[in-house]
């Protein structure tokens, strides 16, 4: 293996468990760790977001232990897309939402010049084949607790 880390396990054994059904020791790194919660019959919940935020909230890194607390940077929660929502947002724009389950939505962070942001809304246009649409997201600069560079998108 070429992590000699030695962890402490459940189990109170020293190591990495052996080798069992998909998991391989040998495939074990040092980096941030998962979490996943899931209704195994497909049924929506609010309790699995609950547990899924006990789960992230019980990571040792950054994001989970609320390195920037007030961003939520370095942490997140993957969903189903909220199709109800999209529906709506999409009532209020120009665009017509396909059916549930035949589309995507992405967080697309753009440059802040103009010129630049122009050129990467084209090209995500010209890759995708579809109209590029943009919503703004609030923001609340005064309560974060991140640097200047983050604040100001300069890079000093």
């Amino acid at each position: 293996m070429k992590n000699k880390t030695i962890h402490a396990r459940l189990d109170e054994k020293l190591g990495y468990p052996n080798a069992i059904g998909l998991y391989d020791p040998q495939s074990e790194k040092d980096s941030c760790g998962v979490g996943f919660v899931a209704n195994i019959k497909g049924i929506p919940s609010h309790q699995i977001m609950l547990d899924a935020y006990h789960i992230n909230s019980r990571m040792d890194h950054r994001g989970g232990c609320g390195f920037e607390e007030n961003t939520g940077d370095g942490a997140g929660i993957l969903t189903a897309l909220p199709h109800a929502y999209f529906q709506k947002v999409a009532g209020e724009m120009p665009i017509s939402l396909p059916e549930k389950g035949q589309y995507a939505v992405g967080n697309i962070f753009l440059p802040q010049l103009d010129k630049e942001r122009r050129i990467c809304k084209k090209t995500i246009e010209k890759v995708s084949r579809r109209p590029f649409v943009e919503s703004s997201t609030p923001k609340r600069d005064s309560r974060v607790t991140v640097g200047v560079p983050a604040l100001t998108g300069s890079k000093s």
